[in-house]
């Protein structure tokens, strides 16, 4: 069952997010008629999943569809934009930080669909309350943008470059640089002989209480207490990693001075 005025789908991409939202969007009841790659054994591979034809060339997509997704690395919009023929149907991204008007000063009807999230292919995960920001080049295309992502998300969220892209910086740091810190924890006790799932638990409950919480609530450590003397021994173990050292003592000191500002202006 289908909610907007698209129906006929064609996804140009065969990453991550192509993969999820081709899918998603699927099983929402859309035709997803055709899929474009650079790398055809991949397209081919989409293409099978999602129940599509395979285009052999930008240059020769179809004209009979509704909408046509850019599920590209940011870099790449601008170039695959520009190869594409004229289309009637929609045209829209899925970056954060790519302007409209990249694809706006080539196609009437143009848009971006920006999920929220992180996303894998070989992860399913329920998109339903997965933030959606979304713009198009008039009310009436983002209304019926509105009405297609409305098809698999309840969090709608009309923003342009400038709100996504401070979404993104932040998502950056909630995300990625987190994630990067579980690899730092991980690759030590790995390199100390020691058992890295033993974290999992304390991983876990991380999240969950800074999701209850808060994250400022939520925080707790050495930093925190100013316990001086345990950051000084973590310190001491870190010597002959001084990349981790630096980190170690950098994020110790902006806790610190996080704390200190926020309890000034209590």
């Amino acid at each position: 069952m289908t909610f907007s005025g698209f129906r006929r789908l064609t996804i140009i991409g065969t990453g991550n997010v192509a993969w999820t939202l081709g899918d998603a969007f699927r099983q929402a009841g859309y035709v997803i008629c055709e899929v474009f790659g650079r790398d055809k054994s991949k397209a081919a591979e989409l293409a099978q999943w999602l129940g599509a034809n395979v285009a052999n060339s930008l240059t020769g997509l179809s004209a009979d569809s509704d909408l046509y997704i850019l599920a590209v690395s940011d870099d790449a919009i601008q170039l695959i934009s520009s190869g594409m023929p004229d289309v009637s149907g929609m045209v829209v991204h899925t970056s954060a930080t790519v302007p409209l008007e990249v694809l706006s000063r080539r196609f009437i009807r143009s848009g971006v669909l920006y999920p929220l999230q992180t996303l894998s292919r070989y992860r399913k995960i329920d998109l339903s309350d997965v933030p959606f920001l979304l713009e198009a080049a008039n009310e009436g295309q983002l209304l019926l943008l509105s009405d297609f992502a409305g098809s698999i998300s309840s969090q709608l969220i009309h923003a342009n470059t400038e709100t996504r892209i401070k979404y993104h910086l932040a998502a950056v740091f909630a995300c990625n640089f987190v994630n990067h810190l579980y690899t730092v924890a991980s690759s030590y006790l790995m390199d100390q002989g020691l058992q890295s799932a033993l974290l999992e638990p304390l991983m876990r409950e991380t999240t969950a209480k800074a999701l209850e919480k808060g994250s400022i609530n939520s925080q707790t450590g050495p930093a925190l207490r100013g316990d001086q003397q345990t950051i000084k021994k973590h310190l001491d173990m870190l010597q002959m990693l001084p990349e981790q050292q630096k980190l170690y003592e950098q994020i110790s000191l902006m806790i610190q001075n996080f704390h200190i500002k926020t309890n000034e202006q209590l």
